[in-house]
């Protein structure tokens, strides 16, 4: 018996980042890496310091701090995307995650590939490459 609910176990661990890639957009939106991904997006289109900041980790925080922050904000306003974009993977290690949002804007198609990190129990957007 013990033996097959660490089978089990091991079953459910092994195949939750399979689960993941099998979702459907709207259901990658709906996770709470998806959620974070997206509130990121939607406060950096609006210009709002103090939703990019609670969408962000302490360490990206920063870079939106001093005599620049002002600036780096009005550049992220400018630079993100009007259309909202669609989440088309989720792939979660432990506490870290990589999530990868489409956008479309005319003819031309992206895809960032987003890191993010669960800090206390919210997931947020890593902005500083590490």
């Amino acid at each position: 018996m013990r033996i097959l609910r660490s089978i089990s176990l091991l079953f459910v661990v092994l195949c939750t980042p399979a689960l993941l890639l099998a979702q459907s957009p709207k259901e990658l939106a709906a996770t709470p890496q998806g959620k974070a991904v997206l509130a990121y997006y939607k406060a950096a289109h609006a210009g709002d310091a103090a939703a990019l900041k609670k969408a962000i980790t302490a360490e990206s925080a920063k870079e939106l701090e001093g005599p620049k922050g002002k600036e780096m904000v009005g550049m992220l306003k400018e630079m993100t995307p009007t259309a909202t974009p669609t989440i088309t993977k989720v792939t979660v290690n432990g506490k870290s995650a990589m999530v990868d949002a489409k956008v479309t804007e005319g003819a031309t198609t992206t895809t960032e590939h987003m890191r993010v990190e669960m800090v206390g129990s919210d997931w947020k957007v890593n902005t500083t490459g590490k």
